[in-house]
């Protein structure tokens, strides 16, 4: 796989505007990067930054006799929104939390990774815990650009805030026969989206 630089994606994205939706498959409009809102100015050298969006959930986990149940992926506990204090979040070690990019986006013909930031991660911040790679036809057939979730760690007690420059695109190209991804997560919402493991069954 060759990864698109930063000149590159800001080349895709404009030239993505201009096809058709739904997309064809033709070979000729591939890859196709969509971003919305896009900013030229996020692109790097070989990547695109993302924002973290206005929600922030966490796993609602049962108490019994005064201590918290253990999360069974087949059984999860519902998500609670984190309430905000001033303006942003203070998140603790040890808690998995979930934002995800204000950005929507659609890709084809590429696969999208994302990272923290360099700047993010020296913070001890993990913004995908280990699922940073998407997949190529995100968000499936059909459907609007759709935000990424972010599974979201920290090393120590951190604040963090709408808008943040959080995470980074890279794009990879695909190649050999196509599989578009038709998932289950790909619905355009705001929100993050929690874990459906438990749809998969046993």
């Amino acid at each position: 796989m060759s990864v698109l630089t930063g000149p590159e994606i800001c080349r895709v994205v404009k030239r993505s505007k201009g096809i058709a939706v739904p997309w064809n498959e033709t070979s000729d409009t591939l890859p196709r990067i969509l971003i919305d809102p896009f900013d030229p100015a996020m692109c790097g050298p070989n990547s695109y930054d993302v924002t973290l969006g206005d929600t922030l959930l966490r796993y609602n986990r049962p108490f019994r006799h005064g201590v918290p149940l253990p999360i069974d992926p087949l059984n999860p506990p519902p998500t609670m929104t984190v309430p905000a204090e001033n303006d942003g979040w203070l998140l603790d070690p040890g808690v998995l939390y979930l934002g995800s990019t204000a950005e929507r986006i659609a890709c084809h013909g590429v696969v999208p990774w994302i990272d923290s930031r360099s700047s993010v991660g020296r913070l001890g911040i993990s913004v995908h815990v280990t699922a940073g790679r998407g997949d190529d036809g995100w968000p499936g057939p059909g459907r609007e650009p759709a935000p990424f979730t972010l599974e979201i760690t920290v090393v120590h007690p951190t604040i963090l805030r709408p808008g943040m420059r959080l995470a980074q695109l890279t794009f990879m190209r695909v190649e050999g026969d196509r599989r578009p991804y038709a998932g289950r997560y790909g619905e355009a919402t705001a929100a993050p989206v929690a874990s459906r493991f438990h749809q998969e069954g046993r």
